[in-house]
């Protein structure tokens, strides 16, 4: 397993969209969720799209960080293990009847690599998913970054 503590990957300059399959070495799937509940979250709650995953694949990494790594400090993000697909985006009039139906309860499939990466509040593996784009695409949103599966986030740090 690799860790890249890297802020510069923030900006998701290797975008899921166009990085080799290959790079991608586990496969799993999950449902596609709108509005989640976020218990504890104080801003920015609305509009939100996940795919929520399972968590034995985000455990395992966190548990990973905190004892291999002795890092102490990553905890489960407010909505457990997901990818988010639209992040407090507000759909345009037009496709608003699209909120919260479509494809919503579905499942997808994702690939996912080995390599975890973190700008030190928050820890991720990256995601091969093209459904997702075609998701973010119905509700005319930019498609421009690659998707990401959340481990964790830092408990020492505020957050919300």
């Amino acid at each position: 397993m690799t860790v890249i503590f890297n802020p510069e990957h923030l900006n998701r300059l290797e975008k899921s969209r166009i990085m080799p399959v290959k790079k991608f070495c586990f496969e799993s799937s999950g449902r596609i969720i709108y509005d989640p509940n976020r218990p504890g979250m104080k801003k920015r709650t609305q509009w939100w799209a996940i795919v929520q995953t399972c968590p034995g694949i985000t455990e395992y990494y966190r548990s990973f960080l905190n004892k291999q790594l002795h890092m102490h400090n990553v905890v489960m993000p407010a909505w457990g293990s997901h990818i988010s697909i639209i992040r407090g985006e507000k759909p345009k009039p037009e496709q608003m009847n699209l909120w919260g139906k479509f494809r919503a309860g579905e499942k997808i499939n994702f690939m996912y690599t080995h390599e975890v990466y973190s700008d030190g509040n928050y820890w991720w593996l990256n995601v091969y998913a093209p459904e997702l784009f075609e998701i973010r695409d119905a509700f005319k949103l930019p498609t421009n970054y690659g998707f990401h599966l959340t481990i964790g986030k830092d408990k020492y740090k505020d957050l919300t």
